[in-house]
């Protein structure tokens, strides 16, 4: 399967959490291979359920996703991991947990939303996912009242930004107003005319992989952009620190899931078990093993998180919530490099707000 690294890192986090559960109504898990042929889906899914299951977690991707949906029978709770193409097809008892960018993108845009920043610049990988995240951004920064000065998108194979970012900020402009000013003053110029970039943006929304970020970022510096502060997602992190690379990423604000950094659960605990917390860690898999960890988590609580409105969980991929429609909201946690560290910031409304509820083993019975 296409999936078989992420299917295998989401298994050991739900087991791992399993291993871990000494309270007296754990339950008995049973594993099922979905394989190859998503046609199949659908009769797995009815075997577990004649062989006793009353909550399933899974299947895990969309393709997979999809078959299972399209016959809208769910005669027990289900926890898709990932989303429908159509989310109209979910069902009372169906349920998404899942990592699409445009959850990220929505996050993004509320926290520089939150932080004063109106006008943004963005610069995106000319990719599917650099499409989405930007797209879900974009959408969100208008409803909330900003406003998108300008955004260009760069090749995914392509490590030469100079001048997209120059174009961006407009200092061709500025080259071109020096210019003229030369030919219609007689005299040589006192001084020497220093670009200056467009004035009418307050942040930057930067969505592409890691290696095009270590370029991109200090090309924004050294193209006059180093007062805008840049927002960026978990691509540019994978939980380990590398001081001679981070630091071309410094000044970056991102937001990633609590597990990878480092907040919420320590490493050491059973790390000699079957399931080891540390066998994924420094890989994007990593965030497949904090998920199934949560999964795990919610067989006992979903249901009092769709249907308390107020509900939260302190999950290992961030403060969980459901929107209603069973869909699962990850609230992500803020961190910003500084001096090629990932330093954690300080967490909007990160204690516990009054009239929230928030849920312990078994809450859901």
């Amino acid at each position: 399967s296409r999936y078989q690294g992420e299917a295998e890192a989401f298994r050991s986090g739900a087991l791992f959490m399993h291993e871990s559960d000494n309270h007296p109504d754990q339950p008995t898990i049973k594993l099922y291979d979905t394989g190859l042929v998503h046609q199949e889906i659908r009769a797995i899914y009815e075997k577990a359920i004649a062989e006793g299951a009353d909550f399933i977690i899974g299947p895990l991707g969309r393709q997979a996703i999809d078959q299972l949906v399209s016959d809208k029978r769910f005669p027990v709770p289900t926890l898709l991991i990932g989303n429908p193409t159509n989310p109209a097809s979910a069902s009372p008892n169906v349920y998404q947990l899942g990592m699409a960018p445009e959850q990220d993108g929505v996050q993004l845009a509320r926290r520089a939303y939150a932080a004063g920043h109106r006008r943004a610049l963005i610069i995106f990988a000319a990719s599917d996912w650099g499409r989405r995240v930007s797209t879900a951004t974009s959408n969100d920064w208008a409803r909330l009242g900003g406003k998108i000065v300008a955004q260009t998108a760069v090749p995914v194979t392509s490590d030469h930004f100079t001048h997209a970012i120059r174009r961006l900020f407009h200092l061709d402009h500025s080259a071109a107003r020096a210019a003229a000013l030369k030919k219609v003053l007689t005299h040589r110029l006192p001084f020497k005319a220093i670009p200056r970039r467009r004035q009418d943006v307050d942040v930057i929304f930067l969505f592409c992989s890691r290696p095009q970020a270590q370029v991109i970022n200090p090309q924004i510096d050294f193209l006059y952009g180093h007062d805008l502060p840049v927002f960026s997602t978990s691509h540019l992190y994978h939980g380990t620190q590398d001081r001679l690379t981070d630091l071309d990423l410094d000044g970056i604000i991102l937001g990633d899931m609590p597990w990878i950094l480092g907040s919420n659960g320590p490493r050491a605990f059973r790390a000699g078990g079957t399931n080891n917390p540390n066998t994924y860690r420094g890989t994007p898999l990593d965030r497949l093993f904090a998920l199934g960890m949560d999964a795990y988590a919610l067989s006992s609580r979903i249901t009092a998180l769709r249907t308390i409105p107020e509900a939260r969980y302190a999950g290992f991929s961030g403060q969980l919530s459901s929107d209603g429609s069973g869909v699962i909201r990850r609230k992500l946690m803020w961190a910003q490099f500084q001096n090629a560290e990932l330093i954690a910031m300080p967490q909007p409304n990160a204690s516990q707000n009054e009239g929230d509820s928030y849920l312990n083993r078994g809450d859901d019975s």
